[in-house]
């Protein structure tokens, strides 16, 4: 009867028990960032986030090694709670003082208990009691590479992503290395070790490590599918790690170490010559040798002694000799050495050692002149060359290009075994797959998909110290309402949402992170009317903080840029840009030096963007390493925007430029263009020519323009998407007129005239924005098919906004992407000015007159193309 008792109380308490489980794991992510701290003593910044069901109960406990002290901790609430979903992300900053740079682990989670959930997933496709684990491998050593200690990768994601379970997705994880390395991420495999414990991915999931990329293809099991990665990070060449009690290791690139276990081993040692180094001075003057020694391994302590019987272990080498005489000393081992003769002096003070030349062979080590005790062992060696014995210190040879600073050693335990990787950190979140299925796969019918301006997935931004660093971002999906913006960043970042598909991050450094890595990653979550959730691709860019080293300097006719050369952008200097990379005259080497990226372009050229707010005329461009000529990069994009603003009450002088052809290239389509031009007249045999720029129109005066597609491929056809007006050479101004749309001409007096499948002719009557704008740019969203393949773009013709029944895949072998292009301005001549129009355009008979959707009152610039006036520059965020 007891028994039954305690049953049902057990029956009763275990559901109750599951609401007090508030440490329920989501997901988490370490990275770390060395710095010089007070007194000289090595310091190091973790960055931990931890997403738990409610309150955060975790901190690492040392595994391995000396793991430092901590002197500094905060943490913060990054984000809450997504749709329908309870989690609560904290990123928690500490600051660790270290007295030895020795690499060390630490462990998740520090306690398990099962009524919090400590220790404990959330309840996922597992159960309810899949334990978790975090294994923070961190290795400080001074790289030999950049002379400063080792950092690690910077990366992060939400903590939770979601997915229809028809819909197979991908998500691509943005990882940084402030050190230029190859980062690996790949799914753990060793429990053994704390790095995981599923150790494999749910089914239905595939993961591509080249590319840092997760994969979900159908899973039976709906709910939380909990994912665990591992992130490391290889050089790109052969490095060396020097360590402050004089030890070293060498760390080889990810090509020489697959295939390989490894385990680290801290305490062993092994006696092993630096590669090519320089002897200090000795007592002991040698003539060239070249000697074959038995492997053994030696425990010697400091001495410096004149020649003497000693006992020396080495390790065997494969050398070219000259004839030799074997002169064997009294030795308590048994050696066999072939040496040239040899003359010892003996001195009480000090020596030179002659120069010595050993050709050596894959295997070879220098013992210490001392009397030792050894027994024979086995051992691993790496190639090198070596001279003498070392003593004191260990210099880098000036040629040695992977060398390491000078460091003060002991004469014992100069090489240090560790694992392959630099570092090794967790990467941990979970996928939530819905039980509903989505009408449609396609991106921008009910996932949302990001416009710009929103940054590239993995670009790299700048921010600078006490400036505030923002990053709109906007996304749009056909079916569904954008219900928000899943943010994950640093502390403090917040968000605004500006508009129904808007949002702006805003983000204010502060010193304590100057010269600092850290990753911004957001999601756009979108709602169907049935409140089914919708997520975006992931999208992340990695902000680094800086002093404000970029200067811009404005005048009435030009903008010049000069920014720092970083570590970062050095390494993409031979391809970075500014937006217009097709234009030689804004290429950046022209005026840059060793130490600064230079640009000086008037105002309107080089792909500059033109935008306004109620006050002033804002001229915007960005140096970038992205290329635009591709559809995806591998590379990790530098991306720098800068700006200048004027008030709308001024003089400006803008060189504007006729556009050339734009070039793409696409896998199926090789590469391919699109000229956009004006033409005279309908007949469509002269084209405005490029110096008439920009072109001068009469209201109401008809345009005729051209769009026309070159390929290499046979068969294919233009197809124009949309087209709109701009005051501004920006697509997304926030003024614009519809032209065409979905493929459909919605302007009224557009016509459209008999063309080649290669060509797109259209024209309209001119027309102006009303408000203080003159100029008037036309856009165009255009795509290339195949001919005859049913369901591609261009066999759908006009797609009407109310039909519900058009919406399909992208058959991606047998169209291109769409591709946006512009050309202008037009510029409108006032029918009272003196000045008329050379061109041989036809006056139209309709009296209408078109407008913009946005009324700008009140507001004048005049817009002059010769004279220079002063004027007043507002104050950039560019500038000191």
């Amino acid at each position: 009867m007891a028994s039954l008792v305690l049953l049902l109380l057990l029956l009763v308490l275990v559901p109750s028990a599951h609401l007090y489980r508030f440490a329920m794991y989501y997901g988490g992510s370490v990275t770390f960032s060395p710095k010089q701290g007070t007194n000289g003593k090595l310091e190091a910044n973790f960055y931990m986030r931890q997403t738990v069901f409610r309150y955060l109960n975790y901190n690492p406990i040392c595994k391995t090694g000396n793991c430092g002290t901590q002197t500094k901790r905060s943490v913060a609430i990054a984000a809450t709670t997504s749709d329908n979903i309870t989690w609560t992300q904290y990123a928690e900053a500490t600051t660790r003082r270290f007295n030895t740079d020795l690499p060390f682990e630490m462990r998740l989670p520090n306690f398990v208990h099962w009524w919090h959930g400590a220790g404990y997933w959330e309840e996922n496709i597992y159960g309810s009691w899949l334990g978790w684990v975090n294994l923070i491998h961190v290795d400080l050593g001074n790289r030999s590479d950049t002379r400063n200690p080792n950092q690690s990768p910077v990366f992060t994601t939400p903590p939770v992503l979601r997915i229809p379970r028809n819909c197979p997705r991908t998500f691509k994880i943005a990882v940084l290395d402030p050190d230029g390395d190859n980062v690996r991420c790949r799914v753990p495999t060793d429990p053994q070790t704390s790095e995981c414990v599923k150790c494999s991915l749910p089914s239905g999931f595939s993961f591509d490590q080249s590319s840092c990329s997760l994969t979900y293809n159908y899973s039976s099991n709906t709910g939380i599918h909990p994912i665990e990665l591992v992130v490391e990070d290889f050089p790109n060449k052969q490095i060396h790690l020097s360590y402050s009690d004089g030890s070293y290791t060498t760390k080889q690139p990810l090509s020489l170490t697959r295939g390989k276990r490894w385990a680290p081993s801290y305490a062993s040692t092994t006696t092993f010559a630096p590669t090519t180094t320089t002897a200090a001075p000795t007592t002991t003057t040698a003539a060239p040798t070249t000697t074959t020694y038995i492997p053994t391994t030696t425990t010697a302590a400091p001495t410096t002694t004149t020649a003497a019987p000693t006992t020396t272990t080495a390790v065997p080498t494969t050398t070219t000799a000259a004839p030799t005489t074997t002169t064997a000393a009294p030795t308590t081992t048994t050696a066999t050495t072939t040496a040239a003769p040899t003359t010892t002096t003996a001195a009480p003070t000090t020596s030179t050692a002659a120069p010595t030349t050993t050709t050596a062979a894959p295997t070879t080590t220098t013992s210490f002149p001392t009397t030792t005790t050894a027994a024979p062992t086995t051992t691993t060696y790496f190639p090198t060359t070596t001279t003498a014995p070392p003593t004191t210190t260990i210099t880098d040879a000036p040629t040695t290009s992977t060398g390491f600073s000078t460091t003060t050693i002991s004469p014992v335990g100069l090489y240090r075994s560790s694992i392959p990787p630099l570092s090794k950190l967790p990467l941990q979140f979970s996928v939530y797959v819905d039980s509903h299925n989505a009408p449609s796969c396609l991106d921008g019918d009910y996932f949302p998909v990001f416009l710009a301006p929103t940054p590239a997935n993995r670009a790299y931004l700048t921010a600078f110290l006490n400036q505030p660093f923002e990053i709109e971002v906007r996304s749009k999906a056909q079916y569904t309402r954008i219900n928000d913006l899943i943010v994950i960043g640093p502390a403090g970042i917040t968000k605004e949402k500006t508009s129904s598909d808007a949002y702006i991050l805003k983000w204010y450094p502060t010193s304590d992170q100057l010269n600092e890595y850290f990753p911004i990653c957001f999601i756009s979550e979108a709602r169907d009317e049935f409140y089914q959730v919708y997520h975006s691709e992931l999208r992340c860019v990695t902000v680094s903080v800086g002093h404000h080293e970029a200067k811009v300097t404005c005048n009435e006719t030009t903008i010049s840029v000069e920014v720092e050369k970083t570590y970062l952008v050095k390494s993409n200097e031979d391809i970075l840009h500014l937006n217009d990379f097709t234009d030689s005259s804004c290429n950046l080497n022209t005026l840059s030096n060793s130490s600064h990226l230079v640009a000086v372009m008037p105002l309107g050229s080089c792909g500059t963007l033109v935008q306004e707010d109620d006050d002033n005329i804002i001229f915007t461009n960005v140096i970038t390493s992205a290329d635009k000529s591709k559809i995806v990069s591998r590379q990790h994009d530098v991306e720098i925007a800068f700006s200048c603003s004027f008030p709308k009450r001024t003089n400006l002088t803008l060189g504007y430029r006729h556009k050339n052809p734009y070039a793409f290239d696409e896998r199926g389509f090789g590469t391919f263009t699109f000229q956009f031009e004006f033409f005279e007249s309908q007949r469509f045999r002269k084209q405005v020519d490029s110096s008439r720029y920009p072109v001068e129109v009469y209201l109401k005066q008809m345009i005729y323009m051209q769009i026309e597609a070159t390929t290499s491929i046979p068969n294919t056809e233009l197809f124009v998407e949309s087209c709109r007006a701009t005051p501004y050479d920006n697509p997304n101004s926030r003024i614009s007129y519809t032209i065409i749309e979905n493929g459909c001409v919605k302007e009224e007096t557009t016509q459209i005239y008999p063309s080649s499948k290669s060509q797109f002719r259209f024209g309209l009557e001119a027309f102006e924005f009303i408000g203080a704008h003159q100029e008037v740019y036309i856009t165009c969203s255009v795509l290339l098919c195949e001919t005859g393949f049913p369901g591609t773009r261009c066999s759908q013709g006009c797609i009407r906004s109310n039909s519900l029944n058009n919406r399909r895949k992208r058959d991606a072998p047998a169209e291109t992407s769409s591709h946006s292009i512009s050309q202008g301005p037009l510029r409108l001549v006032k029918t009272s000015d003196t000045k008329g129009s050379d061109l041989s355009l036809n006056l139209s008979l309709n009296q209408v007159l078109l407008v913009g959707s946005v009324l700008v009152l009140g507001a004048v610039i005049y817009w002059k193309r010769r004279a220079r006036t002063e004027y007043q520059l507002l104050p950039t965020s560019e500038q000191q």
